[in-house]
């Protein structure tokens, strides 16, 4: 059942949250159940089979949660291992099988679990915190929540204990919520169905002509390239809004996750903006436990890279996420190397080379297979050739030709109306602020220590209740609802 689909908004999600205004009205503890229920109803919906490896992954966890809380390293390394077990055999085992050569047949496919990544890390991180003391001990009912809270099951954010449990008790007003929930929630409706899905058939044509092996030119590597950028920020920024809208209807407030991560001057800068949560649970869990920057240059430099690198397989069993999380390690540890040094980059050169990297390592998350890859890299490198595409004015044409550059048919989606969206979007995606700058004043998601927290907002577009925002609401929600037809998956459901 996807955010962006009749089902869920006529249908799932009105009787949820109508149960809940009623159990809630009681003052008592029955829309913690009544959430649960329907959160498992949610997951069930994709595949009830694998219903009970959610309920499984709650319960043990919980279980040994209750032991932990007394210091056992022996069971904490027992609890690890078992959650990345259970990944790994889902995840990873038959990319294993692939690569060693053993996949004969023998091993039926194993089919991915929707949201296993992230409701595994989610309980890692609650097993090592309460190993150290740090976290509390939740009612099962309660814990079930923290795990299961539909608007973050699937793709995120990665949400820490400390964040939801302690948010039970709170008051809520209602009315405001509800006000703030719908409006984040149409922007981000609006990001997914208007923006994300429009531009994503230009980059679908271009990687699944070079998935098959044709040679792309230049121009339309640049294309694919950047309309691909454009489609995943637009995408996960989606789903970012729709899950943090979708707890302010109920109270809850998610922790940002997407902090226009394309104003970033630098690869460092990027990763603390780009899926915030990860790369908090990265830094906390995997690069300070291997040492951090503590241990010199070269320790410091290496965990860097290992952390990217792990960081890049979570995303999914293939060799090309290797590659990108290696190359983004590669880029963060020669960041690190000019760091001490007094020349500073002007910003506008930086936020270029930053854009320039970010762009060139979104090819391999994308690309079929290392060969599609490494393809459309020559391509954009221009060692495949130049192409213009024949629509051009033809003064411009002339010129083309006069010369020497090829002016010829290029794939439909390669043309200068997609160019123009293109370019709008990338202008939008630096000028304009982001959704939790907007809502900033008012508090509609968490702020995640160490990382950018839109402190100040938006004073020009800042959220009020307001006949302004109505309206603008309203006419979000009317121009999405109608362009759902065929309503397609979020991309960071694949991971």
């Amino acid at each position: 059942m996807l955010f962006n689909s009749y089902p869920f908004l006529f249908v799932f999600f009105p009787i949820c949250l109508l149960g809940f205004y009623l159990l809630y009205r009681r003052q008592s503890e029955l829309w913690v159940y009544w959430l649960t229920a329907c959160s498992l109803a949610f997951y069930a919906h994709w595949n009830i089979n694998y219903l009970p490896i959610l309920l499984g992954s709650i319960a043990f966890n919980y279980g040994l949660a209750f032991y932990l809380q007394k210091g056992s390293k022996p069971l904490l390394v027992f609890g690890v291992a078992a959650n990345l077990a259970l990944l790994f055999y889902f995840k990873y085992f038959n990319f294993f099988l692939d690569t060693v050569g053993a996949a004969d047949g023998a091993w039926p496919e194993i089919v991915l679990p929707i949201g296993i990544s992230f409701f595994t890390f989610q309980q890692i991180a609650f097993l090592v915190d309460a190993n150290a003391s740090r976290a509390p001990r939740p009612s099962l009912a309660k814990y079930a929540f923290f795990v299961s809270f539909f608007p973050q099951l699937i793709a995120g954010p990665i949400v820490h204990h400390r964040e939801i449990i302690s948010q039970y008790d709170n008051d809520r007003e209602h009315g405001r919520d509800f006000s703030i929930g719908i409006s984040i929630f149409a922007i981000g409706l609006f990001k997914k169905v208007l923006i994300a899905d429009t531009i994503a058939p230009t980059a679908q044509a271009v990687f699944a002509y070079a998935n098959d092996g044709a040679t792309l030119s230049f121009l339309e590597a640049w294309y694919g390239a950047l309309a691909y950028s454009l489609q995943i920020y637009f995408d996960f920024s989606a789903y970012s809004d729709m899950a943090i809208g979708l707890g302010m209807f109920f109270g809850i407030r998610l922790p940002q996750n997407f902090s226009s991560p394309y104003k970033a001057t630098s690869i460092a800068d990027f990763w603390r903006r780009w899926h915030i949560t990860l790369s908090r649970f990265l830094k906390e869990y995997l690069y300070f436990p291997l040492g951090g920057n503590r241990l010199g240059p070269f320790r410091h430099r290496l965990n860097l890279l290992i952390t990217m690198v792990l960081g890049g397989i979570w995303h999914g069993a293939s060799f090309n996420f290797l590659v990108w999380g290696g190359l983004h390690g590669l880029l963060l540890l020669v960041q690190s190397l000019f760091s001490g040094s007094a020349w500073r980059m002007p910003k506008p050169f930086a936020w270029c080379l930053t854009m320039l990297c970010v762009v060139f390592a979104w090819i391999p998350f994308r690309a079929a297979d290392l060969p599609s890859t490494l393809s459309i890299w020559k391509s954009m490198l221009g060692l495949n050739g130049v192409a213009w595409p024949e629509a051009l004015p033809d003064t411009l044409t002339s010129v083309l030709v006069y010369a020497g550059l090829p002016v010829s048919g290029m794939l439909p989606d390669v043309n200068i109306a997609n160019g123009v969206w293109i370019i709008v979007l990338m202008v939008a995606c630096v000028m304009l602020p982001n959704t939790c700058e907007i809502f900033r004043r008012d508090e509609a998601s968490l702020s995640v220590d160490g990382y950018p927290s839109t402190l100040n907002g938006s004073r020009s577009l800042a959220w009020t209740t307001s006949h302004r925002w109505a309206i603008a609401v309203i006419v979000l929600l009317w121009f999405s609802l109608l362009k759902i037809n065929d309503p397609s998956e979020f991309l960071y459901f694949q991971f």
